[in-house]
């Protein structure tokens, strides 16, 4: 499986110490990281997680109470958005988000919110087709001091190639039987950051 990752490294320590693991996004960085955090969990039978925020909003828990039980249906199709402009202006200076290869940019970064929302509300997304990946802002600016955030920082002549998405959309259909469409954007200008969804049902 080669080596582990650091993320890897570190959540085993933890774990190790008899530690649930509350961990920033993403847990791990490719598949067989992943894998390897998986099998320490199932070991040591303690938790490691990634702390999630739209899940905990008082609105998407009411219509998540209304579902389990059954009385609005089963989920049919789950249609959302997670749609921000903080990559809009191409002088934004480059940073480790537009870093890495396809998937790792606006899929990781806003997409994993809103696929935790999907699956928190129709249960595990059992297989994904049609994804479109498209880098709008080619190339970013080197910082002269760090990044911090998405805060501006000054930068000099000097660009890199951004290797990852500006833009990402696809479908899935969930275990229990329902679909979802997804649609996630760093590029979409006016929205700071705008999550939205519609849940049709049975």
């Amino acid at each position: 499986m080669g080596e582990p990752s650091i993320g890897v490294a570190v959540v085993g320590a933890g774990m190790a110490g008899g530690k649930h693991v509350l961990c920033e996004k993403p847990l791990a960085d490719n598949l067989t990281a992943a894998q390897a955090m998986v099998e320490v969990m199932r070991k040591t039978g303690l938790i490691g997680a990634v702390g999630y925020t739209f899940r905990r909003s008082p609105a998407v828990n009411a219509i998540r109470e209304q579902i389990r039980p059954g009385s609005l249906g089963k989920p049919l199709h789950f249609n959302g958005h997670h749609w921000c402009d903080y990559g809009c202006d191409p002088r934004v200076p480059m940073s480790w988000r537009y870093q890495g290869g396809p998937g790792s940019g606006a899929l990781a970064d806003v997409g994993s919110h809103l696929v935790d929302l999907a699956e928190f509300l129709c249960g595990p997304v059992q297989a994904v087709s049609a994804a479109i990946f498209r880098t709008v802002v080619t190339e970013r600016p080197l910082p002269l001091a760090a990044a911090l955030g998405h805060a501006a920082a000054k930068v000099g002549e000097e660009t890199r190639l951004v290797e990852n998405e500006d833009i990402a959309t696809f479908t899935a259909t969930f275990a229990g039987g329902g679909v979802g469409t997804f649609s996630v954007s760093r590029v979409a200008y006016g929205l700071p950051n705008s999550l939205g969804f519609e849940l049709c049902r049975s």
